[in-house]
């Protein structure tokens, strides 16, 4: 959210007709809190076609609110589905219904699903408000938009142990709902919590975020709407795997292969969703990466500093950056065993 250049920009989806009232009462309330509703009435003459318009609004908004009432029209949903795709924050408020009032079997339906993601905790999650009158929707409007720029000013976190690293680690793990992004330079998903050859003598921060890493993979690598990337140092994990004498032991090394190709069938079933890369490219880390929190590690050892930032636009930059990097990975991977195939 650029708020040093501009006012927050709140895109208002709705019914027009059926909400006309509600409409005008967030436009006017986003106005007096020097924000800057975007609805389709406000719109300027364009040579684009209404939804066009519309969707490009939505991409552009730092948060969208959506109010219902009887009706889920086309436009409505179209606009939600850019929203979700965009990763907006979205706040909905829903009008109770009276006696003699229905809603469309659609609407039903999507709010039964909002409930249900809620507490499954799924990657599709939104801030849910009733409200019946106006002056409801007005204060409960202005509550929720301020809820969700103060996350804006929030001092970033920061640690200055290493349990402390890997607790903010395990806490972004345990907030994440639609992606997790890794970059370490030796994978502890893979190698486990030293010290390897046996997970009892581990120190219990360590098996906290392991746990907390394996779990949130197994739960979450069958939905299409969650992805997950991790990448490592090859030269780095070799070293670590001599400097602990693993090479010598067969059972770790059997059991290592197993957790491999237990991920690399996680990777062919989400359609590459869900992916594990070594890279030889130089390293730094780790890195970790949630929906909205971004961690990084300054210093290592015992007195570990790291910094971790709650900003989703900061964490979709990372992303896009990581994910083009295993792409282009595992493209390069195709590329040389096709070369040796050919050899």
């Amino acid at each position: 959210m650029n708020v040093n250049k501009h006012h927050v920009t709140v895109f208002i989806s709705s019914a027009m007709r059926e909400l006309e009232a509600e409409r005008e009462i967030a436009q006017e309330a986003l106005a007096h809190a020097k924000m800057d509703p975007v609805a389709y009435e406000l719109f300027p003459s364009i040579s684009q076609s209404p939804m066009e318009a519309c969707i490009d609004k939505v991409k552009k908004c730092d948060i969208f609110v959506l109010i219902l009432w009887k009706s889920l029209r086309p436009a409505v949903e179209e606009e939600l589905a850019a929203a979700i795709k965009n990763n907006k924050p979205i706040l909905l408020f829903v009008k109770t219904l009276l006696d003699g009032e229905s809603r469309a079997s659609n609407t039903s339906e999507f709010l039964t699903q909002v409930q249900q993601s809620n507490e499954k905790q799924s990657a599709f999650s939104v801030s849910y408000r009733p409200f019946r009158g106006l002056a409801e929707l007005r204060q409960i409007l202005c509550d929720s938009i301020a809820e969700e720029t103060a996350k804006l000013y929030r001092m970033p976190d920061y640690t200055l142990a290493k349990h402390e690293l890997y607790d903010l680690g395990t806490e972004i793990i345990a907030h994440a709902r639609k992606r997790l992004f890794i970059f370490q330079r030796t994978p502890s998903l893979l190698l486990g919590p030293r010290p390897y050859l046996d997970e009892s003598k581990s120190r219990k921060y360590e098996r906290d975020f392991y746990s907390s890493l394996k779990e949130w993979i197994q739960t979450r690598h069958e939905n299409p709407d969650c992805e997950f990337f991790c990448l490592f140092s090859m030269s780095a994990t070799q070293t670590e795997l001599q400097k602990y004498g693993l090479l010598d032991h067969a059972d770790y090394l059997a059991r290592l292969r197993v957790t491999i190709d237990e991920y690399d069938h996680i990777e062919e079933s989400s359609g590459g969703r869900f992916m594990v890369r070594m890279t030889d490219d130089p390293v730094s880390g780790p890195h970790i990466v949630g929906d909205d929190r971004f961690a990084v590690w300054l210093f290592g050892g015992d007195d570990a500093v790291a910094v971790g930032v709650r900003n989703e636009k900061l964490c979709d930059a990372v992303t896009r950056m990581l994910r083009t990097r295993c792409r282009l990975l595992t493209a390069r991977a195709i590329c040389e065993e096709g070369s040796t195939s050919v050899k």
